[in-house]
Protein backbone atom coordinates (compact mmCIF):
# COMPACT_ATOMS: atom_id res chain seq x y z
CA UNK A 1 0.00 0.00 0.00
CA UNK A 2 1.40 3.25 -1.31
CA UNK A 3 1.83 5.91 1.62
CA UNK A 4 0.37 9.28 2.27
CA UNK A 5 3.40 12.08 1.97
CA UNK A 6 1.91 15.37 3.38
CA UNK A 7 2.53 17.77 0.75
CA UNK A 8 5.50 19.47 0.44
CA UNK A 9 5.32 23.69 0.07
CA UNK A 10 7.63 26.29 -0.01
CA UNK A 11 7.34 27.05 3.43
CA UNK A 12 8.77 23.81 4.39
CA UNK A 13 12.18 24.73 2.26
CA UNK A 14 11.99 28.80 4.12
CA UNK A 15 11.95 26.79 7.30
CA UNK A 16 15.47 24.97 6.50
CA UNK A 17 16.90 28.79 5.53
CA UNK A 18 17.32 31.14 8.36
CA UNK A 19 14.92 32.97 10.17
CA UNK A 20 12.90 35.96 8.00
CA UNK A 21 15.49 35.01 4.87
CA UNK A 22 13.22 34.52 1.77
CA UNK A 23 14.27 33.91 -2.21
CA UNK A 24 12.50 33.74 -4.74
CA UNK A 25 13.95 30.48 -5.67
CA UNK A 26 12.41 28.78 -2.23
CA UNK A 27 9.36 28.21 -5.06
CA UNK A 28 11.47 26.11 -6.97
CA UNK A 29 13.04 24.10 -4.23
CA UNK A 30 10.32 23.34 -3.11
CA UNK A 31 8.97 22.12 -6.40
CA UNK A 32 12.06 20.20 -6.67
CA UNK A 33 11.46 18.20 -3.58
CA UNK A 34 8.05 17.31 -4.77
CA UNK A 35 9.60 15.87 -7.70
CA UNK A 36 11.93 13.95 -5.52
CA UNK A 37 9.20 12.53 -3.45
CA UNK A 38 6.80 11.70 -6.09
CA UNK A 39 9.21 9.57 -8.15
CA UNK A 40 10.85 8.15 -4.77
CA UNK A 41 7.28 7.00 -3.68
CA UNK A 42 6.72 5.80 -6.79
CA UNK A 43 9.10 2.82 -6.83
CA UNK A 44 7.21 0.69 -4.14
CA UNK A 45 10.40 -1.17 -2.48
CA UNK A 46 11.47 2.30 -2.03
CA UNK A 47 8.24 3.26 -0.38
CA UNK A 48 8.01 0.59 2.07
CA UNK A 49 11.81 0.64 3.16
CA UNK A 50 12.11 4.65 3.59
CA UNK A 51 8.72 5.14 4.35
CA UNK A 52 9.64 6.88 7.43
CA UNK A 53 12.18 9.47 6.22
CA UNK A 54 11.50 9.57 2.59
CA UNK A 55 10.18 13.31 2.91
CA UNK A 56 13.03 14.01 4.56
CA UNK A 57 15.36 12.31 1.84
CA UNK A 58 13.39 14.81 -0.62
CA UNK A 59 14.14 17.67 0.98
CA UNK A 60 16.77 17.49 2.24
CA UNK A 61 18.09 16.61 -1.38
CA UNK A 62 16.29 19.24 -2.89
CA UNK A 63 18.63 21.45 -0.65
CA UNK A 64 21.68 19.89 -1.03
CA UNK A 65 21.13 20.53 -4.87
CA UNK A 66 20.28 24.59 -4.00
CA UNK A 67 23.94 24.64 -2.07
CA UNK A 68 25.53 22.89 -4.77
CA UNK A 69 24.10 25.36 -7.60
CA UNK A 70 23.83 28.67 -5.42
CA UNK A 71 27.99 27.81 -4.64
CA UNK A 72 26.42 28.34 -0.57
CA UNK A 73 29.44 25.99 0.55
CA UNK A 74 27.75 23.90 3.24
CA UNK A 75 28.62 20.34 2.47
CA UNK A 76 31.98 21.73 0.91
CA UNK A 77 33.07 23.37 4.01
CA UNK A 78 31.85 19.84 5.82
CA UNK A 79 33.93 17.88 3.11
CA UNK A 80 36.55 20.77 3.87
CA UNK A 81 37.03 20.10 7.59
CA UNK A 82 36.76 16.49 7.18
CA UNK A 83 39.65 16.45 5.26
CA UNK A 84 42.03 18.34 7.41
CA UNK A 85 40.60 16.53 10.23
CA UNK A 86 40.94 12.82 8.74
CA UNK A 87 42.64 13.50 5.51
CA UNK A 88 40.40 12.24 2.81
CA UNK A 89 37.03 14.50 1.88
CA UNK A 90 34.42 12.01 2.97
CA UNK A 91 33.96 9.25 5.77
CA UNK A 92 33.50 5.23 4.36
CA UNK A 93 34.25 6.38 1.00
CA UNK A 94 37.41 5.60 -1.30
CA UNK A 95 36.38 8.61 -3.69
CA UNK A 96 37.48 8.35 -7.25
CA UNK A 97 38.68 10.44 -10.05
CA UNK A 98 34.96 11.00 -11.08
CA UNK A 99 34.35 12.52 -7.80
CA UNK A 100 34.07 16.57 -8.80
CA UNK A 101 33.88 19.33 -5.57
CA UNK A 102 31.65 21.66 -7.80
CA UNK A 103 29.07 18.86 -8.92
CA UNK A 104 26.55 16.38 -7.89
CA UNK A 105 28.25 13.48 -6.39
CA UNK A 106 26.43 10.39 -5.91
CA UNK A 107 28.46 9.78 -2.88
CA UNK A 108 27.04 13.19 -1.45
CA UNK A 109 23.97 11.66 -1.26
CA UNK A 110 24.34 8.25 -0.20
CA UNK A 111 26.27 10.55 2.78
CA UNK A 112 23.22 12.27 3.48
CA UNK A 113 20.79 9.36 3.02
CA UNK A 114 23.23 7.43 5.79
CA UNK A 115 23.00 10.63 8.08
CA UNK A 116 18.52 10.57 7.36
CA UNK A 117 17.78 7.24 8.50
CA UNK A 118 20.99 7.01 11.17
CA UNK A 119 18.80 9.59 13.19
CA UNK A 120 15.45 7.64 13.88
CA UNK A 121 18.11 4.57 14.43
CA UNK A 122 19.99 6.51 17.14
CA UNK A 123 16.86 6.63 19.30
CA UNK A 124 15.24 3.37 19.49
CA UNK A 125 16.57 0.90 22.44
CA UNK A 126 17.77 -1.44 19.95
CA UNK A 127 20.64 0.91 18.48
CA UNK A 128 21.66 -0.31 15.29
CA UNK A 129 25.06 1.51 12.92
CA UNK A 130 23.55 1.24 9.13
CA UNK A 131 26.32 0.87 6.65
CA UNK A 132 26.27 3.67 4.13
CA UNK A 133 27.07 1.11 1.48
CA UNK A 134 23.22 -0.79 1.73
CA UNK A 135 21.95 -1.03 -1.70
CA UNK A 136 18.85 0.41 -1.14
CA UNK A 137 20.57 3.39 -0.04
CA UNK A 138 22.38 3.32 -3.37
CA UNK A 139 19.30 3.07 -4.70
CA UNK A 140 17.67 5.97 -3.09
CA UNK A 141 20.81 8.27 -4.54
CA UNK A 142 20.90 7.13 -8.15
CA UNK A 143 17.15 8.22 -8.09
CA UNK A 144 17.91 11.31 -6.49
CA UNK A 145 20.98 11.51 -8.64
CA UNK A 146 19.31 11.36 -12.32
CA UNK A 147 16.51 13.79 -11.27
CA UNK A 148 19.27 16.55 -10.35
CA UNK A 149 20.66 16.21 -13.40
CA UNK A 150 18.43 16.82 -15.26
CA UNK A 151 17.70 19.94 -13.26
CA UNK A 152 21.44 21.29 -13.49
CA UNK A 153 21.09 23.69 -15.96
CA UNK A 154 17.93 25.22 -15.36
CA UNK A 155 18.01 25.59 -11.51
CA UNK A 156 17.91 29.06 -10.15
CA UNK A 157 20.75 30.48 -7.71
CA UNK A 158 19.89 31.43 -4.00
CA UNK A 159 21.53 34.39 -4.22
CA UNK A 160 20.24 35.78 -0.80
CA UNK A 161 21.34 33.21 1.14
CA UNK A 162 24.46 33.09 -0.38
CA UNK A 163 24.67 36.93 0.37
CA UNK A 164 24.10 35.99 4.22
CA UNK A 165 26.85 33.73 4.09
CA UNK A 166 29.41 35.13 2.10
CA UNK A 167 28.83 38.95 1.41
CA UNK A 168 26.56 40.81 4.14
CA UNK A 169 28.64 43.23 5.94
CA UNK A 170 27.32 42.11 10.01
CA UNK A 171 26.97 44.85 12.21
CA UNK A 172 24.48 43.28 14.78
CA UNK A 173 25.11 40.89 17.03
CA UNK A 174 21.81 39.66 16.89
CA UNK A 175 22.03 39.15 12.96
CA UNK A 176 25.13 37.56 13.12
CA UNK A 177 23.77 35.02 15.55
CA UNK A 178 21.04 33.99 13.54
CA UNK A 179 23.01 32.57 10.59
CA UNK A 180 24.91 30.71 13.66
CA UNK A 181 21.40 29.45 14.90
CA UNK A 182 20.95 28.43 11.53
CA UNK A 183 24.05 26.14 10.78
CA UNK A 184 23.66 24.71 14.19
CA UNK A 185 20.08 23.73 14.51
CA UNK A 186 18.40 24.15 11.60
CA UNK A 187 20.19 23.30 8.16
CA UNK A 188 19.99 20.29 6.05
CA UNK A 189 23.28 19.03 7.70
CA UNK A 190 22.88 19.96 11.35
CA UNK A 191 22.17 16.80 12.74
CA UNK A 192 20.27 17.95 15.85
CA UNK A 193 19.38 14.63 17.22
CA UNK A 194 21.88 14.91 20.41
CA UNK A 195 20.73 18.25 20.97
CA UNK A 196 17.14 17.45 20.78
CA UNK A 197 17.81 14.82 23.04
CA UNK A 198 19.21 17.31 25.37
CA UNK A 199 16.95 19.54 25.27
CA UNK A 200 14.12 17.06 26.17
CA UNK A 201 16.56 16.30 29.66
CA UNK A 202 17.02 19.86 30.21
CA UNK A 203 12.95 20.96 30.41
CA UNK A 204 12.45 17.13 32.43
CA UNK A 205 14.70 18.79 34.40
CA UNK A 206 13.46 21.94 34.81
CA UNK A 207 10.18 20.41 35.89
CA UNK A 208 11.12 19.16 39.05
CA UNK A 209 12.38 22.41 40.33
CA UNK A 210 9.54 24.84 41.36
CA UNK A 211 9.59 28.33 40.07
CA UNK A 212 11.18 30.39 42.97
CA UNK A 213 14.16 28.05 42.37
CA UNK A 214 14.57 29.72 39.08
CA UNK A 215 15.73 33.24 39.00
CA UNK A 216 14.43 33.39 35.78
CA UNK A 217 10.68 32.73 33.45
CA UNK A 218 11.44 29.02 32.89
CA UNK A 219 10.67 29.78 28.52
CA UNK A 220 13.32 32.05 29.08
CA UNK A 221 15.57 29.51 30.41
CA UNK A 222 14.76 27.41 27.80
CA UNK A 223 15.75 30.50 24.86
CA UNK A 224 18.57 31.49 26.67
CA UNK A 225 20.14 27.87 26.82
CA UNK A 226 19.57 27.06 23.41
CA UNK A 227 21.08 30.06 22.38
CA UNK A 228 24.54 29.65 24.26
CA UNK A 229 24.43 25.91 22.75
CA UNK A 230 25.50 27.82 19.34
CA UNK A 231 28.46 28.99 20.41
CA UNK A 232 29.74 25.80 22.50
CA UNK A 233 28.93 21.97 21.57
CA UNK A 234 29.72 21.23 17.92
CA UNK A 235 26.83 20.55 15.25
CA UNK A 236 27.08 18.83 11.92
CA UNK A 237 27.83 15.34 11.54
CA UNK A 238 31.88 16.09 12.53
CA UNK A 239 30.67 17.76 16.13
CA UNK A 240 32.55 20.59 14.93
CA UNK A 241 31.27 24.25 16.48
CA UNK A 242 29.06 26.45 13.79
CA UNK A 243 31.48 29.49 13.75
CA UNK A 244 34.71 26.84 12.73
CA UNK A 245 31.91 25.30 10.11
CA UNK A 246 31.12 28.94 9.17
CA UNK A 247 34.85 29.53 8.74
CA UNK A 248 35.26 26.61 6.05
CA UNK A 249 32.16 28.07 4.44
CA UNK A 250 32.96 31.48 3.66
CA UNK A 251 36.29 32.87 2.01
CA UNK A 252 35.12 36.87 2.72
CA UNK A 253 38.03 38.25 4.78
CA UNK A 254 35.36 40.65 7.14
CA UNK A 255 33.23 37.57 8.18
CA UNK A 256 36.12 35.68 8.36
CA UNK A 257 37.66 38.31 10.75
CA UNK A 258 34.48 38.54 13.20
CA UNK A 259 34.53 34.85 13.10
CA UNK A 260 38.25 34.43 14.26
CA UNK A 261 37.61 37.16 17.19
CA UNK A 262 34.69 35.31 18.85
CA UNK A 263 34.70 34.19 22.20
CA UNK A 264 32.75 32.16 24.46
CA UNK A 265 32.53 32.46 28.48
CA UNK A 266 29.44 29.93 30.00
CA UNK A 267 27.62 31.64 32.21
CA UNK A 268 29.53 33.26 34.69
CA UNK A 269 29.35 36.31 37.87
CA UNK A 270 31.32 39.52 36.69
CA UNK A 271 31.07 43.02 38.43
CA UNK A 272 30.48 45.84 36.68
CA UNK A 273 33.58 48.80 37.08
CA UNK A 274 31.87 51.10 35.16
CA UNK A 275 28.43 52.09 33.03
CA UNK A 276 29.29 55.55 31.78
CA UNK A 277 31.54 54.59 29.05
CA UNK A 278 30.24 53.83 25.88
CA UNK A 279 31.62 50.43 26.13
CA UNK A 280 30.32 48.78 29.90
CA UNK A 281 33.75 47.21 31.99
CA UNK A 282 33.14 44.81 33.60
CA UNK A 283 36.04 42.15 35.36
CA UNK A 284 34.64 37.88 36.21
CA UNK A 285 34.11 38.12 40.00
CA UNK A 286 37.02 35.75 40.98
CA UNK A 287 39.42 37.99 38.65
CA UNK A 288 39.09 41.68 39.43
CA UNK A 289 42.72 42.03 37.20
CA UNK A 290 40.44 41.39 34.19
CA UNK A 291 38.62 43.91 32.51
CA UNK A 292 36.20 43.53 29.35
CA UNK A 293 34.50 45.72 27.52
CA UNK A 294 30.93 44.69 27.56
CA UNK A 295 28.32 46.24 24.58
CA UNK A 296 26.45 48.76 26.49
CA UNK A 297 23.26 47.94 25.02
CA UNK A 298 22.78 44.65 26.81
CA UNK A 299 22.30 47.47 29.46
CA UNK A 300 20.02 49.66 27.70
CA UNK A 301 16.43 49.90 28.74
CA UNK A 302 17.45 47.63 31.86
CA UNK A 303 15.58 48.85 35.52
CA UNK A 304 15.65 46.38 37.73
CA UNK A 305 19.90 46.37 37.81
CA UNK A 306 19.16 49.99 39.63
CA UNK A 307 22.08 50.10 42.74
CA UNK A 308 23.41 46.74 41.87
CA UNK A 309 27.16 46.08 40.51
CA UNK A 310 26.92 42.17 39.84
CA UNK A 311 25.47 40.58 36.70
CA UNK A 312 25.17 37.26 35.87
CA UNK A 313 24.96 36.01 32.49
CA UNK A 314 26.99 33.90 29.43
CA UNK A 315 29.19 36.35 27.07
CA UNK A 316 30.08 36.12 23.55
CA UNK A 317 32.32 38.63 21.64
CA UNK A 318 31.56 39.74 19.51
CA UNK A 319 33.73 42.16 16.98
CA UNK A 320 35.39 43.99 19.79
CA UNK A 321 32.25 44.03 22.15
CA UNK A 322 30.95 41.11 24.93
CA UNK A 323 27.81 40.62 24.20
CA UNK A 324 25.07 39.14 26.78
CA UNK A 325 24.10 36.46 25.26
CA UNK A 326 20.81 35.26 26.34
CA UNK A 327 19.52 36.03 29.77
CA UNK A 328 21.21 38.65 32.07
CA UNK A 329 20.71 38.97 35.54
CA UNK A 330 21.11 41.33 38.39
CA UNK A 331 22.22 40.37 41.74
CA UNK A 332 22.77 42.11 45.15
CA UNK A 333 24.25 39.45 47.63
CA UNK A 334 27.71 39.65 45.65
CA UNK A 335 29.64 38.62 49.26
CA UNK A 336 27.62 35.42 49.49
CA UNK A 337 28.04 34.55 45.97
CA UNK A 338 31.45 35.18 46.21
CA UNK A 339 32.33 33.13 48.98
CA UNK A 340 30.46 30.52 47.35
CA UNK A 341 32.72 30.57 44.47
CA UNK A 342 35.91 30.15 46.13
CA UNK A 343 34.46 27.49 48.19
CA UNK A 344 33.82 25.61 44.57
CA UNK A 345 37.47 26.36 42.80
CA UNK A 346 38.95 25.49 45.83
CA UNK A 347 36.84 21.82 46.31
CA UNK A 348 37.66 21.76 42.06
CA UNK A 349 41.38 22.24 42.65
CA UNK A 350 41.68 19.60 46.02
CA UNK A 351 39.67 17.15 43.46
CA UNK A 352 42.25 17.52 40.73
CA UNK A 353 44.98 17.05 42.89
CA UNK A 354 43.38 13.93 43.91
CA UNK A 355 42.81 12.78 40.46
CA UNK A 356 46.41 13.47 39.85
CA UNK A 357 47.23 11.50 42.88
CA UNK A 358 45.34 8.19 42.26
CA UNK A 359 46.72 8.38 38.58
CA UNK A 360 50.19 8.43 39.91
CA UNK A 361 49.88 6.06 42.69
CA UNK A 362 47.72 3.62 40.00
CA UNK A 363 50.20 3.49 37.43
CA UNK A 364 53.12 3.05 39.84
CA UNK A 365 51.19 -0.20 40.85
CA UNK A 366 50.36 -0.75 37.20
CA UNK A 367 53.73 -0.66 35.35
CA UNK A 368 52.67 2.37 33.57
CA UNK A 369 49.77 1.01 32.05
CA UNK A 370 46.37 2.79 31.74
CA UNK A 371 44.21 -0.16 30.56
CA UNK A 372 43.65 -3.19 33.09
CA UNK A 373 41.06 -6.11 32.84
CA UNK A 374 39.26 -7.68 35.44
CA UNK A 375 37.08 -10.69 35.67
CA UNK A 376 34.73 -9.44 38.00
CA UNK A 377 33.78 -6.07 40.50
CA UNK A 378 35.93 -8.50 43.20
CA UNK A 379 39.39 -8.85 41.84
CA UNK A 380 39.22 -4.95 40.32
CA UNK A 381 38.23 -3.91 44.39
CA UNK A 382 41.78 -6.62 45.22
CA UNK A 383 44.21 -4.48 42.79
CA UNK A 384 42.69 -1.38 44.21
CA UNK A 385 43.23 -2.69 47.94
CA UNK A 386 46.62 -3.15 47.04
CA UNK A 387 47.33 -0.26 45.13
CA UNK A 388 45.73 1.52 47.96
CA UNK A 389 46.19 -0.73 51.56
CA UNK A 390 45.57 2.57 54.10
CA UNK A 391 41.73 3.25 51.81
CA UNK A 392 39.31 1.14 53.77
CA UNK A 393 36.08 -0.49 53.07
CA UNK A 394 36.49 0.94 49.32
CA UNK A 395 33.66 -1.72 48.31
CA UNK A 396 30.93 0.20 50.56
CA UNK A 397 30.75 3.04 48.22
CA UNK A 398 29.70 1.11 45.39
CA UNK A 399 26.30 -0.09 44.70
CA UNK A 400 24.96 -3.43 44.37
CA UNK A 401 24.73 -2.80 40.43
CA UNK A 402 28.09 -2.21 40.44
CA UNK A 403 29.35 -4.99 42.21
CA UNK A 404 27.25 -7.54 39.89
CA UNK A 405 29.37 -6.21 37.13
CA UNK A 406 31.79 -8.48 35.04
CA UNK A 407 34.22 -8.15 31.97
CA UNK A 408 35.49 -4.55 33.20
CA UNK A 409 37.89 -2.46 31.93
CA UNK A 410 39.05 -0.14 34.06
CA UNK A 411 41.29 3.18 32.68
CA UNK A 412 43.36 5.48 34.85
CA UNK A 413 44.02 8.84 33.26
CA UNK A 414 45.38 11.66 34.78
CA UNK A 415 42.39 14.44 33.55
CA UNK A 416 39.51 12.10 34.00
CA UNK A 417 40.86 9.74 36.86
CA UNK A 418 40.01 5.78 37.27
CA UNK A 419 36.57 4.73 34.99
CA UNK A 420 35.49 0.81 35.30
CA UNK A 421 33.75 0.20 32.04
CA UNK A 422 31.24 -3.34 32.56
CA UNK A 423 31.03 -5.77 29.33
CA UNK A 424 33.61 -3.91 27.59
CA UNK A 425 36.93 -6.01 28.40
CA UNK A 426 35.76 -8.88 26.09
CA UNK A 427 36.21 -6.20 22.80
CA UNK A 428 39.16 -4.54 23.29
CA UNK A 429 42.24 -6.64 22.50
CA UNK A 430 45.04 -5.89 24.30
CA UNK A 431 48.87 -8.30 25.15
CA UNK A 432 47.87 -8.93 28.79
CA UNK A 433 43.75 -8.66 28.19
CA UNK A 434 42.87 -12.14 28.69
CA UNK A 435 39.76 -11.96 28.23
CA UNK A 436 39.19 -10.82 24.80
CA UNK A 437 36.73 -12.72 23.17
CA UNK A 438 37.02 -11.62 18.88
CA UNK A 439 33.78 -13.36 17.70
CA UNK A 440 32.00 -11.33 20.55
CA UNK A 441 33.98 -7.83 19.76
CA UNK A 442 33.46 -8.53 16.20
CA UNK A 443 29.57 -8.37 16.54
CA UNK A 444 30.12 -5.30 19.75
CA UNK A 445 32.77 -4.38 19.67
CA UNK A 446 31.05 -1.24 17.36
CA UNK A 447 29.33 -0.43 20.89
CA UNK A 448 32.58 1.50 22.49
CA UNK A 449 32.69 3.49 19.29
CA UNK A 450 28.94 4.52 19.08
CA UNK A 451 28.37 5.41 22.87
CA UNK A 452 26.39 2.00 23.72
CA UNK A 453 29.00 1.48 25.80
CA UNK A 454 29.53 4.47 27.79
CA UNK A 455 32.93 5.34 27.68
CA UNK A 456 35.45 8.17 28.45
CA UNK A 457 37.04 10.37 25.24
CA UNK A 458 40.90 9.85 26.50
CA UNK A 459 39.64 5.87 26.58
CA UNK A 460 38.86 5.85 23.18
CA UNK A 461 41.56 8.11 22.61
CA UNK A 462 44.00 5.61 23.65
CA UNK A 463 42.07 2.55 22.03
CA UNK A 464 41.99 3.72 18.46
CA UNK A 465 45.65 5.13 18.45
CA UNK A 466 46.94 1.64 19.77
CA UNK A 467 44.50 -0.51 17.37
CA UNK A 468 43.04 -2.56 20.24
CA UNK A 469 39.28 -2.77 18.08
CA UNK A 470 41.06 -4.39 15.51
CA UNK A 471 38.04 -7.18 14.64
CA UNK A 472 34.89 -4.47 14.77
CA UNK A 473 32.85 -4.61 11.31
CA UNK A 474 30.14 -3.63 9.95
CA UNK A 475 27.73 -6.03 7.81
CA UNK A 476 28.64 -5.24 4.21
CA UNK A 477 28.00 -6.77 0.96
CA UNK A 478 31.49 -6.41 -0.54
CA UNK A 479 33.12 -8.67 2.18
CA UNK A 480 34.04 -9.73 5.67
CA UNK A 481 37.77 -7.81 5.10
CA UNK A 482 35.70 -4.83 3.52
CA UNK A 483 33.57 -4.60 6.00
CA UNK A 484 36.25 -4.59 9.08
CA UNK A 485 38.51 -2.14 7.04
CA UNK A 486 35.12 0.43 6.87
CA UNK A 487 35.18 0.56 10.42
CA UNK A 488 39.19 0.47 11.26
CA UNK A 489 39.11 4.15 8.69
CA UNK A 490 36.40 5.23 9.83
CA UNK A 491 37.00 4.95 13.88
CA UNK A 492 37.29 8.24 14.80
CA UNK A 493 34.43 9.83 12.83
CA UNK A 494 31.77 7.06 13.75
CA UNK A 495 32.78 8.60 17.80
CA UNK A 496 32.03 12.22 16.89
CA UNK A 497 29.01 11.53 14.76
CA UNK A 498 27.32 9.21 17.46
CA UNK A 499 28.81 10.46 20.62
CA UNK A 500 29.19 14.63 20.66
CA UNK A 501 28.61 15.08 23.94
CA UNK A 502 32.34 13.97 24.30
CA UNK A 503 33.55 16.93 22.84
CA UNK A 504 31.75 19.18 24.36
CA UNK A 505 33.85 22.35 26.00
CA UNK A 506 31.80 22.94 28.85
Amino acid sequence: MKTNYKPIITKDIEDMHPKNVLSESDVYFAHLARKILSELSRNKLIDADFSGCLRDISLKSAVYFEDLISGLGLFAGLRKMHGQMFGKKLPFFILGSDYLDDEINIEDLQFLIWIIMQKPANEIDNFRLLNVEKPEIVTVASTVMNILEKEYETAPENETLHNMLHEHVYSDFSEFRSILEWLYYGSYLSTTHPNLALLDGVKKLLKRFDDHHIPLVKEKFMSSWKLNRIFDPGCTPLTVKATDWWKAITGNSEILNILDKVEYRTTAYYRIKNLKDAAVKVSPLLNDMEMLDMDCNSFRGRTDGKGKKTIYTTLVKFKDLWQANGFMLFVDNESEILKGLKEKEEKEELDRKNILFTYEQMMDCTGNRPLLFFKTFDKWIDFWKRSFPYVRNIEEIHTDEMKAEKNLAVFVNQTSGVTAVPDAAPLIKAPDNKLYDREVAEKQGIALLCGAIQTPLEMLEYVIENNMLPDVKLNSPKGEAHSRQLVQDNMRFIVRFFQPELFNNS
